[in-house]
């Protein structure tokens, strides 16, 4: 799987082929979406319930967050079903 996704990940930053950066992206997450959501290994990680995220994030950015919709983590996101787990990334400042 580390193997496939890596060579998907290089065919997007390889500057020799013609395809457009556009197509590359594309290409590139439809083949990682389509791992993650068949390969047979991650069934093992299926989970359905109430997960926590905690993350340090600045009051004007938090203000972006919105009730039904979408928005992109460029950062790694880790999560756990103990939310005093997650708590541990908070801040009160």
């Amino acid at each position: 799987l580390n193997k496939y996704l890596a060579l998907c990940i290089l065919f997007y930053f390889d500057k020799t082929n013609f395809f457009s950066p556009n197509y590359r992206l594309m290409d590139c997450l439809s083949h990682i979406v389509t791992l993650f959501i068949y390969h047979s290994n991650l069934s093992q990680y299926l989970f359905q319930g109430v997960c926590y995220r905690g993350m340090r994030i600045l009051r004007h950015n938090l203000n972006k967050y919105q009730l039904d919709q979408h928005i992109v983590n460029r950062s790694f996101l880790s999560t756990s079903i103990d939310r005093q787990v997650t708590e541990m990334f908070t801040d009160e400042d």
